[in-house]
């Protein structure tokens, strides 16, 4: 249960790192590169430099790049489509579509949900359209303007900033000059009150593609709808049950009924865009015949960070009347916790994440964590 979790949290990090931001994967790939892309470059390049044995051996047979899908285009009546929480409606025969595994294969960026282009475009499909939709982060498309704006400012040689709303949704528009491949780039983010993020991003914008672009943007404005329920929501399985409450919320959910297992994970918006960490509580069971009590669990996590010096503190303790062994971790600029606990029947188990870069934040968030562990329902 640990290295699954581990393994998913990782991989929840970069999804909330990049869940709608251009900067993270959505902007124009030409040109652009991040720290970790830039190291991962340098990795792959020293993992190709050839040794001398290597080089006495016959030459592989080149790699055939992957055959693209005929293209498809939208129809004259309108073509639906849906993304998240929002839905809207693209005419014209003239306009293809470009879906994200497509986009993928054509430059590495699959990051966006659905890409528009001419139908007379060029093979590299420089004038694009493309659209992201999320569900509820909880934060409004203002929230991530200094970022976005931040970003911006280091790629275009110009750039405007301004409020705007479309589909009767506020948000941000950026735009400017991108010397890359000398065009105008746009990037638009609105938000629902939940917090859903709706982004338009567009690459390849010259005078004569400009008309073609702003009337493919307003349909979208004209057709936007979405759905949405700032109701709570309440994860339930058969070991347990816990809820939204305050600034906490369902980030990912998953019950699996074959395993007899169980993952709830919630992410606070305190701090969220400040952070140097990414602050969540997990909550997770295992009631299925192989599980392994909360002393094997122990045993795994000490072993998975044996020789880190990560693992501060360690005690057995009472969860909810059930014993439990407890863990407190220091990890870069984040204070991690994990619970086991054994119940009749299944293990059960708690894995909280809270950046610790501002202690004042810190505290205040590990109250929200607490109060929200406190609240968990053991059947």
């Amino acid at each position: 249960m640990i290295s699954g979790k581990t393994a998913a949290f990782a991989a929840a990090l970069c999804m909330a790192a990049g869940l709608v931001s251009c900067a993270s994967g959505g902007a124009p790939q030409e040109g652009s590169s991040s720290p970790a892309a830039e190291e991962t470059t340098e990795a792959l390049t020293e993992a190709a430099v050839p040794t001398e044995e290597a080089t006495e051996k016959p030459t592989e047979p080149a790699t055939e790049p992957p055959t693209l899908p005929d293209p498809t285009y939208c129809s004259a009546e309108g073509t639906d489509f849906e993304t998240g929480a929002f839905s809207f409606r693209i005419a014209g025969e003239d306009i293809r579509v470009i879906d994200a595994s497509e986009m993928a294969l054509i430059n590495g960026d699959g990051s966006f949900y659905v890409t528009f282009a001419p139908k007379d475009s060029s093979s590299d499909l420089h004038t694009r359209v493309s659209i992201q939709g999320s569900n509820p982060t909880h934060l409004s498309a203002s929230s991530y303007k200094a970022g976005e704006t931040e970003y911006y400012s280091g790629i275009l040689d110009t750039m405007e900033q301004e409020d705007i709303t479309i589909g009767g949704l506020e948000g941000f528009h950026i735009y400017g000059h991108y010397p890359q491949n000398d065009s105008i780039l746009h990037f638009y983010q609105v938000s629902t009150k939940d917090g859903s993020q709706l982004v338009i991003g567009t690459t390849g914008i010259d005078s004569e593609s400009e008309e073609w672009c702003d009337a493919l943007i307003g349909q979208i404005t004209d057709t936007l709808t979405y759905t949405e329920s700032t109701e709570p929501k309440m994860f339930d399985c058969d070991v347990f049950s816990v809820g939204e409450q305050d600034t906490w919320y369902v980030y990912y959910e998953d019950k699996d009924e074959e395993k007899h297992t169980a993952d709830v994970s919630y992410f606070t918006t305190e701090g969220a865009l400040d952070s140097q960490a990414m602050s969540f509580t997990s909550f997770f069971s295992d009631s299925s015949e192989g599980r392994k009590d909360a002393a094997g669990e122990a045993d795994d996590l000490r072993a998975a960070y044996d020789g880190s010096d990560l693992i501060k503190e360690e005690k057995d303790i009472t969860f909810h009347d059930h014993p439990a062994k407890w863990f407190r971790l220091e990890t870069g600029k984040s204070i991690s916790e994990y619970t086991f606990v054994d119940l009749p029947g299944a293990t059960f188990g708690i894995f909280t994440n809270i950046d610790n870069s501002d202690p004042d934040r810190y505290k205040k968030i590990k109250e929200g964590s607490d109060k929200l562990i406190d609240s968990v329902v053991i059947k």
